[in-house]
């Protein structure tokens, strides 16, 4: 179980597993308007991840503790003034599962977000703001959404035995 934040900007993130739910929902902000991410733990270069939205935080997670057990650990965002609104999360959802669509993960979203939603000119850059801190502390927690190069999209990886090592050859 991890909390972090940037302390530039309100943004605060959990990372926690099944088991941690509990504690984390004890937790300040933990109950705040979120987006979130559930990961699978395989060492693949196909992992599996399902992003979602909440206006109730880490109450929704509960919810696919027994719906959803690809999963086993989540990183969910709130902003510790609850700055998020409905729409807000409802676009980071949109723009978050274009991204994934087109690096390694494999989306387990089954209506995956397709229409983006009705954001005002004014409130885009904010929102997109947002979304590029989120995508900074993700990428600190070790998840890239680096789209795949054309070049490698049918090619097969060859892993070391010895897991010790994050490696791949072609």
């Amino acid at each position: 179980m991890k909390v972090f934040q940037d302390r530039t900007n309100q943004i605060k993130g959990f990372y926690f597993t099944k088991e941690q739910i509990k504690e984390i929902e004890k937790l300040d902000s933990s109950t705040n308007y979120a987006i979130y991410f559930l990961f699978d733990n395989s060492d693949s270069d196909n992992k599996k991840t399902y992003i979602g939205q909440s206006i109730n935080g880490v109450k929704r997670i509960f919810d696919h503790i027994n719906k959803k057990d690809f999963w086993s650990y989540c990183i969910l965002f709130v902003t510790d003034n609850n700055s998020f609104d409905k729409l807000t999360i409802d676009y980071m959802e949109y723009e978050f599962i274009k991204r994934f669509k087109k690096s390694n993960f494999t989306l387990m979203n089954k209506d995956p977000r397709t229409n983006e939603p009705n954001v005002s000119m004014y409130d885009k850059p904010n929102i997109l703001s947002y979304i590029k801190q989120i995508e900074f502390l993700l990428s600190a927690e070790g998840v890239s959404i680096d789209p795949v190069p054309s070049s490698l999209i049918n090619e097969k990886f060859y892993y070391p035995k010895n897991r010790e090592y994050k490696s791949r050859i072609l």
